[in-house]
This record gives structure tokens, sequence and C-alpha cells, in this order.
């Protein structure tokens, strides 16, 4: 429920409570209205409290709400590593979930908005942050291994998912995807998510509206280290844009590899067609004074080449 929709319920049950209370005195002297303002004392109260329960379930869907926790803070930052290759961070930087409720579309099933057990869950969550001892950054850990269906919400049926070879090969299924019998963020695959405790040694774009603690703050590793890990930089964007395949051959968006040029041309580049050598040609015989040396009395202009000496005065 919006915001507009909850201001009108309550102004709606004000007007009401304020005719029963100037009309009470005719209503209480007969049954009909004794029955009526029975009515108006439970039905009125548990209809503003729905009210005010929606609203404030749709407040924690924020990621403001998600992040008012100082434990979570580190989780927004990480949506800005510079690596293509971060599942949140690359949903997050690409616009491809709203941001404003980022956190609840990545994990509709967790806690609140979960199940019974997972309210429960919860409600732990809220005693272990005001009274117990709240674990450091990275030491989070989730109840249940993540479900493929807060994925699928969005890519099921999706043709560049459906179509990627990885999903239909090496011993994996849309099948196995669907029913969740492979998980979409096991080993090898979409295995990069947060990853907080190495996030003081990332890349970061934009600038975060958190501060990354002490405690992560690591150096990086330098830049003429030759054993050091390759730069965030170093990893193919999956969103930036295709390179044009060699030859003009058109390319399929959704296809992992682009379409094969013609292989009987080679890319002419900036010469004319009628210079352009055909593969074909590569392995025709030589011509007959193809080995022959030239003429080495003759420079480029037709001037007398004189072979150098050495200091005895034999010719090189």
């Amino acid at each position: 429920m919006d915001t507009t929709t909850a201001v009108i319920v309550v102004l709606c049950a004000a007007a009401v409570a304020i005719y029963l209370w100037v009309r009470l005195p005719q209503l209480s002297a007969g049954h009909f209205g004794r029955v009526i303002l029975l009515l108006a004392m439970f039905a009125m109260p548990i209809g503003l409290i729905q009210v005010g329960i929606s609203k404030s379930i749709n407040e924690t869907k924020k990621m403001e709400f998600c992040t008012s926790c100082h434990e979570m803070e580190v989780y927004a930052i990480s949506l800005h590593i510079d690596d293509p290759e971060y599942l949140p961070a690359v949903h997050y930087q690409n616009g491809l979930l709203p941001r404003e409720t980022t956190c609840y579309t990545c994990h509709t099933d967790y806690t609140l908005y979960g199940d019974i057990s997972a309210k429960f869950n919860g409600l732990k969550h809220m005693w272990v942050h005001f009274f117990g001892d709240v674990p450091g950054p990275g030491e989070l850990k989730t109840y249940t291994a993540y479900p493929n269906d807060n994925c699928l919400q969005c890519h099921q049926g999706a043709r560049r998912f459906e179509k990627k070879s990885s999903h239909t090969t090496k011993g994996v299924t849309l099948e196995m995807l669907y029913s969740n019998q492979k998980s979409c963020v096991s080993s090898g695959c979409h295995d990069k998510i947060h990853d907080i405790k190495n996030l003081g040694q990332k890349d970061i774009w934009g600038t975060p509206e958190f501060e990354l603690p002490g405690v992560l703050k690591h150096a990086k590793p330098a830049a003429d280290d030759p054993f050091a890990d390759e730069p965030a930089g170093g990893a193919k964007d999956p969103f930036g844009e295709p390179a044009a395949p060699e030859g003009g051959g058109a390319k399929d968006p959704f296809a992992d590899e682009p379409s094969t040029p013609d292989a009987g041309t080679k890319p002419a580049g900036d010469k004319p067609a009628s210079e352009v050598q055909n593969v074909d040609d590569l392995f025709d015989e030589a011509p007959a004074d193809a080995g022959k040396a030239p003429d080495a009395g003759q420079g480029d202009k037709g001037d007398a080449v004189v072979a150098p000496k050495d200091d005895a005065g034999d010719t090189k």
C-alpha cells in the first residue's frame, strides 16, 4: 500500500469516528446502533493496524532500511566493486534491478519476507543486533543456501539466459537450474558475490555512502609485482559494447560466440578491393623468381650500392 492510499484510509477512519462520536447518544439508544458501535470498536482498529503494517513492510524493503544496521553497511559498499564478475555489483551498477530496493529484490525469501521459519530467524537477527555479539565484517552467513528462485524471478524464460551455452552443457541443464538442483552461485558459476573479507583489496566504482571499516583497509598489491593478481579492469564486462567480429559479419547478441566471418577473403582494411589477397593464393606455388635475391647492384633509386668493408679491407 502506497503512502497516498494509507493517508486516505486514515482520514476516512477519522471521519467515521467523528460521526460516531457525534451520533453516539442516538446510536446507543437502539439495538441496531449498538451493533454498529460494537463493530466499529473492533473493525476500525484492525483496519488501521493493517494499514500500518503494510506501510511498515514497504519501508523495510528499501535499501535505506537494510543498511540502517552498521553491520550491513559493508554490503552496500560491495555493490560498488569495480569488477563485472561480481554478481551483485554488476546488477546494481548497470541498473538491472531497482536500486532503492536492491537488497529485497535479491533476498525476497529472507527473514521478514520469507516463511514462518525465516521470520523467526529475523527475530534472532534483532536479538543479536541489540543484545548479542554481532559477527565481524564478512562473518555473517545465511541460514540456508541461496535459492535459484531469487535469480529466476527475472531470468527464467529470458532468451539470453536460456541460450547461454554454460546453462546447457558441462552437466548443467535448464531443468536443473529451474528445479534448484544446480545452484546459480555454486563454485565455477556465479560464485563471486559480496566477498566482504577482501573488500579492501578491490577497486571501487563511484562513491559509496559508507566508509570502509578499518579492519578491511588492506594495502593493494603493487602494480609492478609480477605475482600480483590481475587488476579488476582486466575482467571482461559482460554488459560492455560487443566488439565487431572480424570481416564485418553479423553478430548474434544472444550467442556466446560471434558469427564466423567469410574465410575466403582477408579483411581489406584500407586497401582497395583489387589488392585484397585471396586465402587460396597463399597455398599456390611460389613464382619462379620468388626465391631470387634482388639485384645487389641497384638501390631503390638505381644508384650503385657499395658493400661495407671491415677494418682489414675485406668485404662483408
